[in-house]
């Protein structure tokens, strides 16, 4: 099974990330009235995204690079969603930590004065990390939602450097030495 969306410029797992963002962000804004965790809302944003829409039965015949452009199957919907899901739990139930993290790195930075676009974004990066995707990896996708969303041009620049930091900070405290700002 292939983890492309056939849709230029979209792969699962980064639309997997764009609409965990999207409820992160969600949630930052207004903390008390967050129910889109629920599976149907995160389905319906895949279909919503996508533009195309779950593919019908005919469809699901094909072999996957025949399928119609921009539709997406429901084995595909159901995977992505189980890990925007899980980038979503991990981003706001370890909330406290990665932000402990982000202050951290970003000694001249306070996250309240972040935009809400760059803070989500270095938040749900973090997280991720900590769920064991490369850092560069999850770094790489955290620049490219900087682009996409955030605040300026700088967004990208802002969000790899304090990300850099975070990775570095971790390396060296994981390495049994003392952080920096210890």
């Amino acid at each position: 099974m292939t983890n492309e969306i056939r849709k230029p410029g979209f792969r699962g797992r980064s639309f997997a990330r764009t609409i965990a963002f999207q409820i992160i962000c969600e949630h930052d804004v207004n903390p008390g009235g967050l129910n889109a965790l629920d599976n149907d809302y995160i389905r319906s944003k895949f279909s919503e995204l996508s533009g195309g829409g779950a593919f019908d039965e005919d469809d699901a015949l094909l072999p996957a690079e025949e399928r119609p452009r921009g539709k997406i199957s429901s084995e595909e919907i159901a995977q992505w969603s189980d890990f925007a899901r899980t980038l979503i739990h991990a981003t706001l139930s370890g909330r406290d930590a990665v932000d402990r993290k982000l202050s951290e790195a970003s000694e001249n930075w306070r996250l309240d004065r972040m935009s809400l676009t760059d803070r989500n974004i270095l938040r749900m990066a973090v997280a991720e990390i900590e769920l064991g995707t490369p850092a560069a990896v999850a770094i790489n996708e955290a620049v490219e939602l900087g682009k996409k969303f955030g605040r300026d041009a700088e967004s990208p620049k802002f969000i790899n450097g304090i990300l850099g930091r975070v990775v570095l900070d971790s390396n060296r405290t994981d390495d049994g030495g003392v952080s920096p700002r210890d």
